[in-house]
Formats: C-alpha cells, sequence, structure tokens
C-alpha cells in the first residue's frame, strides 16, 4: 500500500473515532456543536493523514510523535491544558488501590 492511500485511510479512521467520540457531549446549539465536530474531525484527519506520508529521516514512531504533538498542541492550548478525564480516573483509582 502507497503511502498517501495509507495516510487516507487513517485520517479517515482518526477523524471519525474523533469525531464519534464527541457526538454525545453538549456544546451549545446546534450550530457549535457542528462546528466543533468538523473541526475535531479536519484535525485528526490531517494528523492520521500526515504521518505516514511525512518522512523527516527520523524513526517512523518518533515522526509520529512529533507531529502529533506539534499539531496538538495549539488545540490543547486554546481549549484548556490538562490530562484527558480518563487518565485522571485511572491514576485516582490506581491510588486508591495503594
Amino acid at each position: 500500500m502507497d503511502k498517501i492511500t495509507l495516510g487516507l485511510i487513517c485520517g479517515a479512521a482518526f477523524g471519525i473515532i474523533s469525531a464519534g467520540i464527541m457526538v454525545p457531549m453538549k456544546l451549545g446549539d446546534k450550530r457549535q456543536k457542528t462546528e466543533s465536530l468538523i473541526a475535531a474531525f479536519l484535525e485528526r484527519f490531517m494528523l492520521g493523514f500526515l504521518i505516514p506520508v511525512v518522512c523527516i529521516g527520523l524513526n517512523p514512531i518518533i515522526t509520529g510523535a512529533i507531529l502529533g504533538l506539534g499539531l496538538s498542541v495549539p488545540t490543547a492550548l486554546i481549549t484548556g491544558l490538562g490530562p484527558p478525564s480518563s487518565v485522571s480516573v485511572l491514576s485516582a483509582a490506581s491510588s486508591s488501590e495503594l
């Protein structure tokens, strides 16, 4: 499979998953929710598309980490930086077992 096809498949899959997770969220009015879903899909689509396509001469895992962080940090700063709620729940559960 060539890199472009892999990028399109990964981008579509990541975009659909990202937007799908946001569907049950309450985000104000219908227009705001639609804009948020489109933005989430497009951001993750581009991330999933770029990681297989870009070749900067490093290990693919390192390239993916650099691109993932570089493209996700601006959104995290805009929406409020913090760990995902699932990480907070897992860390609270593990610390309560001690």
